[in-house]
């Protein structure tokens, strides 16, 4: 059915009609095989009702005689033989190796913490090069990968880049990296794929978390990020390059003086450990929640939050330094772990015992890359947290009912599984969700994920611009997130959908911060 009526995007090749002829031959002659022995054996008894289609072709031929069936029923068969190992010899050379290969790749998957990158150990004196450019710098199984796809096409469907006119498509690039492998191995692989492919990638997980053959498109683009960034020194922008800029010297992307972190704080009385260790848990605040305006609202009302349940909360001020997560997603894996080990350094001095964080891309980050470069501290995501003040008592909030969309960001819902649990606040605190068309673990990104946050959207549709159209479209007043990132991207998108009045996006932690 696809082949004939072919959707759109879905690549058919030679080898398809082939294969699919032989299948329907295979049908075909299956059911002359069994109608000719049903017409001599079985015509007339009670037995042949249970195979009606063999049944139907007996009735059509039984008119032949006896000689001429069993002719028939042999000479049919013998082709049929034919045509079915002709098939099974033809499956290693077509598509349809994915039959074997696809259940291997199951049992090859990934199975450590879901989108977890590999550290790169840039202390090797004996490696010539960091990340990929060539097949043999890929692993075995990003090779294999290629083998399994069935080019079925539903990470393309689900790609927030590629729905957006932009050049990427999952599907191609696993594909063009198996064709390098067997055709052409020398081949540069950046150039055979194209920067503007790999530089549109926001990260956010959609491809793999729909494709039926556990194939791992995100950190083979991240591999061949690693190569331009730190072996070319290429960046997919000016602007991006002025934000590594930034963060080598003031700690965040944002480029505002390292001194000025901890400063949105004063006010509400929140010391830093280094003044205060005794605390009940370290907010890690993150770039945004501590530099920009609008962002630094959650951060407010996130210690409102604690503060109304009795909870102590301590940040790092000025020592806390960017994650590092944007900056290794788009392949400065140096200066990734140079703020990592100094952020790690930091934490694990002050003896804490509990990390809150407000921002999805820093627990993710904390929570599991961190682990490598030895951070052993419980690391929460602040809508877990809360819920668990909320469940114990501790932090009591009034119920007001008021109608909302939310939106599932890429590093809660699809890196980390997490979904109901903002959705229960939401609820307890009186909002009535009108889920979007695309919500839970099919969320369009907000195209800030991947360290596009850092980079201008210069080709196809802006994604922030379609995701709020998709909000709008739901009729709430309101467009509630979790992410800084998201928050940003959204508050920038209803003025590009030109839905100022129309649509507010919101914190959960603000909705929850106005109920106390």
């Amino acid at each position: 059915r696809r082949y004939v009526l072919k959707p759109e995007g879905l690549e058919t090749k030679k080898d398809d009609a082939i294969m699919h002829g032989l299948l329907f031959l295979i049908l075909v002659t299956g059911f002359v095989i069994e109608g000719a022995r049903m017409a001599v054996t079985e015509l007339g008894t009670p037995v042949a009702a249970w195979s009606p289609v063999g049944l139907a072709v007996a009735n059509a031929i039984a008119g032949v005689g006896e000689e001429g069936l069993r002719i028939l029923h042999k000479i049919t068969w013998w082709f049929h033989l034919v045509l079915v190992v002709g098939f099974i010899g033809l499956i290693p050379f077509t598509k349809f190796r994915h039959i074997f290969t696809t259940s291997a790749n199951y049992l090859f998957a990934d199975r450590g913490p879901k989108g977890k990158l590999v550290n790169l150990d840039l202390e090797d004196e004996d490696a010539e090069k960091f990340g990929a450019t060539h097949i043999g710098d890929l692993s075995w199984k990003d090779i294999f990968d290629a083998d399994a796809c069935t080019l079925c096409k539903r990470c393309q469907d689900r790609c927030p880049a590629y729905n957006t006119d932009k050049p990427l498509s999952p599907m191609k690039v696993v594909n063009q990296i198996g064709e390098v492998a067997f055709d052409s191995p020398e081949d540069d692989l950046v150039e055979t794929l194209t920067k503007d492919v790999l530089w549109a990638c926001t990260t956010c997980r959609a491809c793999q978390e729909i494709c039926p053959a556990s194939i791992e498109h995100v950190s083979k683009i991240v591999e061949l990020r690693r190569s331009m960034v730190l072996m070319e020194g290429e960046f997919p922008g000016e602007e991006v390059m002025t934000a590594m800029e930034q963060t080598e010297v003031n700690g965040n992307p944002l480029g505002i003086g390292y001194a000025q972190r901890g400063a949105w704080a004063e006010e509400l009385g929140v010391k830093t450990v280094a003044e205060d260790p005794d605390v009940d848990i370290l907010y890690f605040v993150g770039c945004y929640a501590s530099f920009d305006k609008r962002n630094i609202g959650v951060a407010t009302s996130f210690i409102k939050l604690c503060d109304a349940a009795g909870v102590k909360v301590g940040i790092l001020g000025k020592e806390e330094k960017c994650c590092g997560e944007p900056m290794r997603k788009m392949g400065n894996e140096y200066l990734y772990q140079t703020l990592a080990m100094e952020n790690i350094e930091l934490i694990n001095s002050y003896n804490i015992n509990k990390v809150v964080t407000s921002c999805p891309h820093c627990f993710n980050t904390l929570e599991k890359d961190y682990r490598d470069l030895g951070l052993e501290v419980e690391v929460v995501s602040y809508t877990v947290f809360l819920k668990t003040l909320l469940a114990s008592g501790k932090l009591k909030i009034k119920s007001e009912e008021f109608s909302c969309t939310y939106h599932d960001s890429c590093y809660l819902g699809r890196h980390n599984d997490i979904y109901e649990t903002p959705r229960s606040l939401i609820a307890a605190a009186g909002g009535r969700i009108v889920e979007m068309a695309k919500s839970r673990d099919e969320a369009f990104c907000c195209s800030a994920g991947g360290g596009r946050i850092m980079a201008d959207e210069k080709i196809g549709e802006r994604i922030n611009v379609k995701r709020v159209q998709m909000a709008v479209e739901t009729g709430a007043p309101a467009l509630l997130s979790n992410c800084p990132f998201c928050l940003t991207m959204f508050e920038d998108g209803v003025k590009g959908a030109d839905v100022e009045e129309s649509l507010r996006p919101r914190d959960i932690a603000e909705v929850l911060a106005d109920r106390l």
